[in-house]
């Protein structure tokens, strides 16, 4: 008899097992259920014996050019697997061999096979001792059965495991010996096999445990918050008891999904929410389950105010960057210069280690603003300063004359011309001329103007300067 394990999945809403190495079954009747293994028993078929095909070193480039129908018939497959051409003999047999249906999506059809019901069960343990291709699903077997059937399938095959090798070992040493042991070999590496796999069943049942524990707590929490003021949501020092408690990240997630909608039901005033979240954040277990989530922040965007932090102080600005700011624990951890809005841009102070120190508030006309009044500025209660660099100064001061040309060229050409002095004086058939005039009307000529004025004021190809005014921009500005 030939027996065979399969894993069930779907093809055009049908359930189905794949065969051999790219042969697909339907079943007839009732079928299984989708991601399980099923195993097929063929009494009265019996698979060729034969030496093992030698692998060559060329024998994977060989099949890669087989084309995937011809797999299952070609030498190398057949010879490794002798068990697969009887068994599709039988079931092309039994299901009319020739007959071919359309399958959608292809040309033709092809033929299709399907399994008696007769023929199927879902697999147990014990068809890993003698199944032809049970080393095949030996990965799936601590995901398909629950950890009693271990238990019992290790209670009725370990001493059998034990005597194999002690009736082996009892032989005198020499030919009896050797074929007993080689004889033991093969049950004694699937018996083997389900042992490796248990570990892994109890890790997966201690999780699953740990998490229904986790949910009992959470239940039992909302219950008592319940009883106490007919509102099922948990006050801070009730989640901050709670949630070191929980042990799984299916927990955590869960306690995080809830923790935002709570603050903002039991919260009276932003401030109120503000010292809220600042002590959930003390505690690590919810700081990193948090950091990212938005199911937590979402809830507390329009309840937190994120006032001034910092006051009295000075803060340089040079390496400042403009970020859109996200509201979570960097921006509640870091000093605060003038109120931040979540969703606004602010400059960014940042650390050696890339940690915000302060957010400013303001985007990157800020530091024009410092620039042109000397390198300091007094805003929002702090001193912001910048180092002065004349050379800086000079080329901030160059690059900013050229987007105002840049601008004026579109919204009044006649100011452009008027900042380029090379410009006054030339004649009506000049380029300049002529597309100063036709700018007010027409868009592409005010960008061949201020192309042409960038040129006569820098003395350099437009194109590269315009570059070296967008480099500055993005390093005076970064995005999130």
């Amino acid at each position: 008899m030939i027996k065979v394990i399969g894993m069930t999945d779907t093809y055009a809403k049908r359930v189905t097992v794949t065969l051999g190495w790219n042969t697909t079954a339907f079943f007839e009747g009732d079928a299984p259920e989708k991601g399980r293994l099923v195993t097929l028993e063929f009494p009265g078929l019996t698979a060729p014996t034969a030496a093992p095909p030698e692998i060559g070193p060329d024998i994977f480039d060989e099949l890669e050019d087989v084309e995937d129908d011809s797999l299952d018939s070609h030498p190398f497959i057949v010879g490794m697997n002798p068990y697969w051409p009887p068994v599709l003999a039988f079931l092309r047999e039994r299901s009319g061999e020739g007959e071919e249906r359309p399958v959608r999506g292809r040309r033709g059809g092809r033929d299709v096979l399907t399994v008696p019901a007769a023929l199927w069960r879902y697999t147990v343990l014990e068809d890993l001792l003698d199944a032809d291709n049970a080393d095949d699903f030996r990965w799936f077997v601590s995901q398909q059965f629950p950890l009693d059937a271990f238990e019992a399938f290790l209670a009725r095959h370990l001493p059998e495991a034990q005597r194999l090798l002690a009736t082996a070992l009892a032989l005198p040493a020499g030919a009896d010996r050797i074929d007993a042991l080689e004889r033991a070999q093969k049950p004694l590496e699937r018996i083997a096999a389900v042992f490796a796999n248990t570990p892994q069943r109890m890790q997966a049942d201690v999780l699953k445990e740990r998490e229904r524990v986790d949910r009992a707590l959470i239940r039992e929490a909302k219950r008592v918050a319940k009883a106490r003021d007919g509102s099922l949501a948990l006050a801070v020092d009730e989640w901050l008891a709670l949630v070191p408690r929980l042990k799984t990240d299916a927990g955590r997630d869960q306690a995080v999904r809830m923790i935002g909608r709570d603050l903002a039901k039991v919260s009276a005033s932003p401030e109120e929410a503000l010292a809220a979240v600042e002590r959930l954040g003390m505690v690590a277990a919810i700081r990193s389950r948090t950091e990212y989530d938005t199911a937590f922040w979402k809830p507390l965007e329009k309840l937190l105010a994120l006032e001034a932090t910092e006051s009295g102080t000075k803060i340089d600005i040079a390496d400042a960057t403009e970020e859109t700011v996200t509201l979570g624990w960097p921006v509640l951890l870091a000093k605060r210069v003038g109120a931040i809005t979540p969703g606004r841009s602010a400059l960014v102070v940042r650390d050696g280690e890339y940690r915000p120190t302060h957010y400013v508030r303001g985007g990157r006309k800020l530091k024009f603003d410092v620039q042109k009044a000397g390198g300091s500025l007094e805003r929002f209660g702090c001193t912001l300063t910048m180092p002065v660099d004349e050379s800086a100064r000079r080329m901030q001061s160059f690059l900013l004359d050229v987007e105002r040309i840049d601008a004026l060229s579109s919204v009044d050409p006649a100011a452009a011309l008027a900042m380029v002095p090379q410009a006054n004086g030339l004649p009506d058939s000049h380029a300049v001329s002529r597309a100063a005039g036709a700018a007010a009307a027409d868009f592409r000529q005010a960008r061949v103007l201020a192309d042409l004025l960038i040129e006569l004021h820098t003395g350099v190809d437009a194109a590269v300067i315009r570059e070296m005014a967008r480099t500055r921009r993005r390093g005076n500005r970064q995005r999130r």
